[in-house]
């Protein structure tokens, strides 16, 4: 410490003393019944322990829970019926596809959150611009101060999806 310094803390008080040599003791060796470590690592060594313990559970479970859902032949059965929403919209051949998206959308004209109600526009948009469901659409992303989504931005969202 500089003489500078040791000046400031003397007039500050003995309380700043204190914190200044706790500070300057964090890095140094300790012993416990013969062994030495830095102080720090044993706060590293408990909380390795319980993220390791963490991530073991965590792959314990997805593998049980897929495990679970194996048919006779072993190909783990996955339902998509979560992300089914999402896919709806790249599927514009089938009518199927966009009677459900128009079946599927709220009374304000939105989807389940913004996103999909852009994606859900832009498909209706290139089916039929003058369906009710396009025009409630529209209504509902200009009250948020949003828009359809581009040409490029629909077809990387399509080949996105053709990665699931």
């Amino acid at each position: 410490m500089t003489e500078d310094f040791k000046e400031t803390l003397d007039e500050l008080g003995p309380e700043y003393i204190q914190v200044v040599d706790k500070l300057k003791n964090l890095g140094e060796i300790e012993t416990r019944n013969g062994r030495f470590f830095a102080k720090r690592s044993v706060f590293f060594k408990r909380n390795g322990v319980l993220l390791a313990a963490s991530l073991t559970l965590v792959i314990a479970m997805t593998f049980y829970f897929v495990k679970s859902n194996w048919d006779k032949k072993g190909i783990a059965e996955i339902d998509i019926s979560a992300s089914k929403p999402y896919f709806l919209a790249f599927n514009l051949t089938d009518e199927r596809s966009i009677e459900e998206i128009k079946r599927t959308q709220k009374p304000d004209g939105s989807w389940n959150n913004d996103l999909l109600t852009r994606q859900n526009a832009t498909a209706l948009k290139k089916v039929d611009d003058s369906s009710l469901a396009y025009r409630k659409a529209m209504r509902y992303l200009r009250s948020k101060g949003l828009s359809p989504l581009s040409d490029s931005e629909f077809q990387s969202l399509k080949e996105l999806s053709l990665l699931f």
